[in-house]
């Protein structure tokens, strides 16, 4: 009843209070953004941080590569932001800025998929199916990954915890067998995988080598460069004959491990 016999000034003016307080809604009270999924125009389109993991990680891919943090080393090299320009140099720890989360959850379900349907080597899934089942495995990983990659603390405990699965939960294929048939199906499941930026896929398989060579100097065994061949091709070597070699190689290293024990 009111507002019908309101005069016209008074209609007005509750209009603009009414438009003042939409205004103040929507920039003071809406809900704001996942941090991390924020777009960041003309830049990378995922807003990357540092993990628990990261720092420790990008310190390995550096001694790897014999660079200090004393070394004069580009300011690419310490931004956890990618260069979009995909001729420039990018690293691990810049991945997620680029590509969010999403594709690399698709590539860990894709490579534990092919394990635990791995019928020619059952030993093999046996031991992350004693573990625990798929979904724990895909989410273990890809947090690792996502963590790794530059995309926030997701893998709580970092590399410490990493090594100690490894020792505890995962010691039968902490070998150059294991480490074998564990990159026959990561690098399928790499390959399933079309990418836009061609960086993004030898820049993972790069932070798989630096994880590998850690991981065969940690529990003796011979790393070996051809697990990280990509593309995969018809004519690739025969992956039993190459395992044998490789059980092989490791008897002989835990052989000359013990004599050094005793």
């Amino acid at each position: 009843y009111i507002l019908l016999h309101a005069p016209p000034s008074y209609i007005i003016a509750l209009e603009s209070l009414m438009k003042i307080g939409h205004i103040y809604k929507t920039l003071f009270l809406r809900k704001k953004p996942i941090k991390s999924e924020i777009k960041m125009e003309g830049r990378c389109p995922f807003q990357p941080q540092s993990g628990y993991a990261t720092s420790d990680t990008r310190l390995e891919w550096m001694r790897r590569n014999n660079i200090t943090l004393d070394d004069d080393y580009p300011d690419d090299m310490k931004s956890l932001e990618a260069n979009p320009d995909h001729t420039a140099p990018l690293y691990f720890w810049q991945i997620y800025s680029l590509i969010g989360k999403r594709p690399i959850i698709s590539i860990v379900r894709n490579f534990y998929e092919r394990v635990y349907q791995d019928k020619e080597n059952p030993w093999f899934r046996n031991v992350f199916a004693n573990i625990s089942d798929i979904g724990y495995h895909i989410s273990a990983q890809s947090a690792y990954w996502i963590d790794a990659f530059g995309g926030g603390k997701r893998f709580h405990g970092g590399n410490h915890r990493l090594r100690i699965h490894h020792e505890y939960n995962a010691s039968e294929i902490m070998n150059a067998r294991g480490a074998t048939r564990w990159m026959f199906h990561m690098r399928r499941a790499l390959q399933d995988h079309t990418f836009d930026d061609p960086r993004i896929q030898p820049c993972i398989l790069d932070f798989l080598k630096i994880k590998m060579i850690g991981y065969a100097e940690d529990h003796s065994w011979s790393f070996d460069e051809t697990d990280f061949k990509l593309p995969i091709t018809d004519d690739e070597a025969d992956i039993d004959r190459s395992l044998s070699q490789k059980e092989e190689l490791q008897a002989t290293h835990e052989e000359t491990k013990d004599e050094i024990k005793n």
